[in-house]
């Protein structure tokens, strides 16, 4: 086509950019819901957050159901792994998971102010 504009080629991203870029992945209404939910569990020394008040309030926030497909659909677009947005953010961040067997066991996060 004359005088058609060729797009820009795109270029492999660079391992000092993958932060940024896996953090835009995460959807705001997660990143509010923690933020909110830090907040509301914060004891001084740490909070901690179940995953299942993460799908509440992130289908209060998004206005989204909150129930097994949508769960399903935040798990599989891996927007709860998040850890690494927050320890940027100068926040140690653990996840609690059930083993082989524990069905019972509610998957949670902890977060505790990292030391410098």
């Amino acid at each position: 086509m004359a005088g058609s504009v060729e797009a820009p080629r795109v270029q492999p991203i660079k391992p000092e950019d993958i932060l940024e870029k896996k953090i835009a992945t995460i959807p705001n209404a997660i990143l509010q819901a923690v933020n909110e939910l830090i907040a509301l569990n914060w004891d001084g020394r740490c909070a901690e957050i179940k995953r299942c008040e993460i799908f509440a309030k992130y289908a209060k926030i998004s206005g989204s159901l909150d129930d097994r497909t949508t769960h399903d659909r935040l798990i599989d677009a891996h927007a709860l792994d998040f850890e690494f947005a927050y320890q940027k953010e100068g926040w140690e961040v653990h996840y609690e998971y059930p083993g082989m067997g524990d069905s019972d066991f509610e998957p949670y996060y902890t977060f505790k102010v990292k030391n410098k």
